[in-house]
């Protein structure tokens, strides 16, 4: 349909100027935001549950971004809700259309930022991926110990990174 694609078409634009301007090391396209004003529009982490959507915005946007050698990472959460959860697919849809990394915050969209992450959801990721993935697991921890625990249970390779939030 015409909507998708002339989001897709507005995306690689601004990627295009940052690329044709020289601004940026590498370009994250950020689908995790929860915000209700963001996704009850569709943006934001509802966006993944679009899979075409999704899968268009990161070809052009890696397409752009390549011919520069600047490496492009996409951000997600685990879903919408536990009934509506996109992390699997979308992870496979940004290591096959070439990002460089996958970020999953993992929380849902209705979780927001309450609670806490279910790390054990980045270690399913990784595994679903295989060896080749790079993915970055982000943790809300506020002392190495958590940060640790974090890790243990994701099952991350110790030089994956976990954010301090």
């Amino acid at each position: 349909s015409p909507a998708p694609t002339f989001c897709a078409a507005i995306v690689e634009q601004a990627a295009r100027i940052v690329v044709d301007e020289d601004m940026a090391d590498h370009v994250d396209l950020n689908f995790g935001c929860p915000v209700p004003k963001v996704t009850r529009r569709g943006g934001g982490s509802a966006l993944p549950w679009k899979t075409d959507l999704f899968r268009e915005i990161i070809q052009r946007v890696v397409k752009v971004c390549s011919t520069a050698n600047i490496p492009v990472t996409a951000k997600i959460r685990v879903g919408i809700d536990h009934s509506h959860e996109t992390f699997m697919e979308a992870g496979h849809i940004a290591q096959e259309e070439g990002c460089a990394a996958v970020t999953l915050h993992a929380r849902t969209t209705a979780e927001y930022y309450g609670g806490h992450s279910d790390w054990s959801r980045i270690g399913e990721l990784v595994g679903a991926l295989g060896i080749d993935a790079a993915v970055i697991g982000r943790a809300t921890g506020r002392s190495r110990k958590h940060i640790a625990a974090a890790r243990k249970a994701a099952a991350l390779d110790p030089i994956e990174a976990l954010r301090y939030q």
